[in-house]
């Protein structure tokens, strides 16, 4: 594998699909000459192969102008083969312009199809031409290499799927913590960010017909976000006692993990909202870790993260809150099935390696 540098705006500490999915992979590369360059954040232990340094400036309109500079003074110092844009604007953009003047000979870009899906007018053009230049792009699903065929003309031979695997912290806890027993305790689990396109809402309001039928059941919801508020004061107009919808706000991973060990369902219900969808859907596979079935609207790249009437449900993106709750009881009241879901999904989630991802991935970086 010849020296390579990722340029991205999201890294660990912070959280989010796109940190999450090059930290994994980071675990598999970081001996094989792969550095990671990412935004100085104070007191923060790294890998000694993740560079930091102030990517942006903050107050001219062209920020991003700032990474020009920081990128020629690496390339001169660690003589770089090969870069990869973790966004595409406006990392791609800084990557096409140094290619452009014959600085850097070859780049790729990393997609999760919400960056690209949503784009228009000039972002758009700039985002195709920076596309059209790059030597590969990198997507993280079916569902994301779809758009760039139909959106961007991209074929196939120049997309190179890796998908998004288990955060490597939850697979070490999943292996430690006793296996999940499958006694019904009544009790379903979403864990997301909170915006609007993660349906909570449609889950919280599916509530009072499930109640009729099985009034015991507890709704947790795990995560923060800009709709706290909203479902917050949702879910007080639907439960009036304040103890069967609980939400705990962002979990550490261990107290996350015990937390799946007492749930009987993982539900999230994403829809498309203005072009802003679900890519992927890799907390579906992190809740099978933990025994967990999961039930999921069909939006997005959802289909290729859960296998209906195997690993968990999948029912259409418009489903009403009524029809989630007749699942959803169908569900509880055949107590085996939910089992047997379960256990697939463990099944389905062990099978996805970090490892071989990253494989893929130094196989043509030579």
């Amino acid at each position: 594998m010849l020296k390579t540098l990722l340029i991205t705006l999201d890294f660990l500490p912070q959280s989010g699909g796109v940190a999450n999915y090059w930290a994994g992979l980071n675990q598999y590369l970081k001996h094989n000459d792969f550095y990671i360059l990412a935004p100085k954040i104070k007191s923060y232990s790294d890998e000694s192969n993740i560079l930091r340094e102030k990517l942006l400036f903050e107050h001219w309109w062209l920020k991003w102008i700032k990474m020009i500079f920081v990128l020629i003074n690496l390339k001169k110092k660690y003589n770089f083969k090969y870069f990869i844009a973790a966004q595409v604007l406006p990392v791609g953009t800084v990557l096409w312009f140094l290619k452009k003047i014959k600085f850097i000979d070859k780049y790729f870009v990393s997609c999760h199809g919400f960056d690209i899906l949503h784009l228009q007018g000039r972002k758009k053009i700039l985002a195709n031409i920076i596309l059209q230049t790059a030597e590969k792009i990198i997507a993280n699903s079916n569902f994301t290499a779809g758009i760039l065929n139909t959106k961007y003309s991209i074929s196939a031979q120049k997309i190179l799927i890796l998908t998004p695997c288990p955060q490597i912290k939850l697979i070490e806890l999943s292996k430690k913590l006793p296996r999940k027993d499958f006694l019904l305790k009544y009790k379903i689990i979403t864990t997301a960010r909170l915006v609007p396109r993660k349906g909570i809402d449609k889950m919280i309001l599916s509530l009072p017909q499930i109640w009729e039928r099985f009034p015991q059941i507890i709704y947790t919801i795990v995560g923060d976000g800009p709709d706290w508020e909203r479902l917050q004061n949702l879910a007080k107009k639907i439960d009036s006692s304040h103890k069967k919808i609980i939400f705990t706000g962002r979990l550490a991973d261990d107290e996350l993990a015990h937390l799946y060990q007492k749930q009987d369902l993982f539900v999230m219900l994403p829809h498309n909202l203005n072009g802003d969808v679900e890519g992927f859907g890799m907390v579906y596979i992190e809740a099978g870790l933990f025994y967990l079935p999961v039930f999921a609207t069909n939006s997005g790249g959802v289909s290729e993260a859960v296998k209906h009437n195997l690993t968990g449900i999948l029912v259409p993106e418009n489903s009403t809150s009524e029809f989630i709750a007749k699942n959803i009881i169908d569900l509880f009241s055949q107590p085996e099935l939910l089992a047997k879901l379960g256990y697939n999904n463990h099944e389905w989630a062990v099978s996805f390696s970090w490892e071989k991802q990253a494989q893929k991935l130094t196989n043509i970086l030579v």
